[in-house]
């Protein structure tokens, strides 16, 4: 190969290397260079294909689970229909019955769930609804009926006798007491651990300490409700809807008779829970959360509400005696319910502890990339630019930040020797010298709530707090304390600060 060739050769592979250089840099973005917008007349992926978005996630939706168990039931329920039509049986029609009461109780307490905007799991409330239903069925409730119907005037004798206040004393004592006990015991256990965090977040452990922990009136409630739940459950499947299958057959001699009015009996006895057994014990549930919340003499309203969800019972029971006694113990129950479910709301809404996602829709920096960008305004062109330096002779006051939240100009978080203010953004911890250098916060606010601020731990050590109802949490590098009046921040070496505002 010449000379002349060499230099050709060589040309070509300048030339070919200065393409792949410029190729190289229109493929790679530059880094300083915004993200391309999608095109919002045109469905995302996730939109074509909900299960994959990182938005919502269908585990923690209630919703999923009722539609599953809608599914299940629907073919057992086909099932033991056609077995009840072939070969007719008392333990295929009980079966049967169990399983349609779940799933009626199933609807009413989805509903409430919902209604109520709690930010619990909704599989905690539930484990009230397996607590009832074990005492029921097994030796653990021996000691309510020795007490109740044994000892105190509860027994057959009273809720069986002819005279009318006999037998309100009876029920009152071994329907009323002893039933609305049942259904709140572990309410109580669990607003007792919620007490004392000092002694129970350690050996739960922080995760299921606040699961289990009873931080109010609404959670007390729902668990209530769902141990009236349990408790229908268990007295109507196995105890009145079995009675009436058999009274009925052995009046009639007539099997589908008697199951028609098994049935009926079965609708309304369910249904009504909710002005029933479900409503009286999500009564006793709101004072029993109230007692958290409010713990200086709130227990005595505790036991107000047992006498007086007991005696709305019993006056149920003895209604045969004199029927107004059933209108005024499903009216004054369910009045007070509804009023009970409200202000439980209300509360939790004030403390910030709601939702309407039960965290299956994920809100955030994840959940924002489907949301459209409102277009950044176009800058306007600068004919004659005034000089960088030029004085204005009446500066106009700067506007306040339209995004800033309330929040932000009350609080302030209160050191031993500084007061430092909430405003968002990163915090200057310059002026205390044991944490600065050493910690970097940032003070964030909620996606949604723009009243609601957090400080971000963004440093490398964990903090501890100490929430208002004296629990203790912990925050890792990387999450965030939501900020509220009274709340107490330790940032390790004997630093710590409270939330004032």
């Amino acid at each position: 190969m010449n000379d002349k060739e060499k230099d050709k050769e060589t040309d070509k592979k300048t030339d070919s290397q200065t393409d792949n250089k410029q190729t190289d840099r229109q493929a790679a973005p530059r880094p300083d260079m915004p993200p391309v917008p999608r095109d919002y007349n045109e469905p995302s992926y996730s939109e074509l294909v909900p299960l994959k978005s990182s938005t919502i996630n269908i585990f923690k939706s209630p919703i999923f689970y009722l539609v599953i168990f809608t599914g299940l039931a629907t073919l057992v329920g086909f099932d033991y229909m056609f077995e009840l039509m072939q070969r007719p049986t008392e333990q295929t029609f009980i079966t049967f019955g169990l399983l349609s009461i779940s799933y009626l109780l199933a609807l009413l307490l989805l509903v409430l769930f919902i209604y109520s905007r709690t930010d619990k799991p909704f599989w905690v409330p539930l484990l009230n609804a397996v607590f009832v239903a074990l005492l029921l069925t097994t030796s653990l409730g021996i000691i309510y009926f020795v007490v109740f119907r044994g000892i105190l005037p509860g027994g057959e004798a009273w809720t069986g006798s002819n005279d009318f206040f006999s037998a309100f004393i009876g029920m009152f004592f071994g329907a009323g007491l002893m039933e609305e006990l049942m259904k709140v015991t572990l309410v109580l256990l669990l607003a007792y651990m919620s007490l004392h965090p000092q002694t129970w977040q350690p050996r739960l452990g922080e995760k299921w300490f606040e699961y289990l922990r009873v931080r109010g009136p609404l959670d007390g409630m729902l668990l209530g409700l769902c141990g009236g739940a349990g408790f229908i459950l268990i007295e109507t499947g196995l105890q009145y809807v079995p009675g009436q299958l058999k009274s009925t057959y052995e009046a009639t001699g007539d099997g589908g008779a008697s199951m028609a009015y098994a049935l009926m009996l079965m609708l309304p006895r369910t249904i009504g829970g909710i002005v029933g057994h479900m409503g009286w014990a999500g009564i006793n549930g709101y004072f029993i959360g109230l007692w958290v919340a409010r713990p200086k003499d709130g227990f005595k309203y505790v036991i107000y509400a047992w006498l007086g969800t007991s005696a709305l019972h019993a006056m149920w029971n003895t209604s045969n005696f004199f029927e107004p006694l059933q209108y005024l113990a499903v009216g004054a129950g369910g009045v007070f319910l509804v009023a009970c479910l409200l202000k439980a709301r209300q509360i939790a809404m004030s403390h910030g502890r709601y939702t309407d996602t039960y965290g299956s829709i994920v809100v955030g920096a994840d959940a924002a990339a489907d949301a459209p960008q409102p277009a950044a305004p176009a800058a306007a062109p600068r004919a004659n630019p005034a000089p960088a330096a030029a004085p204005q002779a009446n500066p106009a006051p700067a506007a306040a930040p339209a995004s800033a939240p309330p929040a932000a100009a009350e609080l302030r978080l209160v050191f031993e020797s500084a007061t430092l203010p909430v405003a968002v953004g990163p915090l200057d911890l310059s002026q205390i010298p044991a944490l600065a250098g050493a910690t970097a916060a940032e003070i964030t606010q909620h996606p949604v709530r723009a009243d609601v601020l957090g400080l971000k731990n963004n440093g490398s050590g964990d903090w501890t707090a100490t929430l208002r109802d004296g629990s203790l949490q912990t925050i890792n590098p990387g999450r965030n304390i939501r900020l509220a009046n009274g709340v107490k921040i330790d940032f390790g070496a004997g630093i710590t600060a409270e939330v004032l505002g």
